[in-house]
């Protein structure tokens, strides 16, 4: 997470402008909330496929 927090801030896109970097996060991480029922946890940095085709195999049963 920190390391996609420094990438966005060093590029400097300006739709991606945001005041929300590490201290941010660091304060907000203690009050995240759980997500209560079943999903999917996909890592974006990869390619994304696999979990695509599992979910979709998900959906039709």
């Amino acid at each position: 997470m920190r390391q996609r927090l420094l990438a966005r801030e060093e590029a400097g896109v300006p739709q991606d402008d945001s005041e929300a970097d590490w201290a941010v996060y660091n304060r907000m991480r203690p009050r995240r909330e759980r997500i209560p029922r079943n999903h999917f946890v996909v890592d974006t940095s990869q390619d994304i496929t696999a979990a695509i085709d599992k979910i979709v195999r998900a959906t039709k049963r």
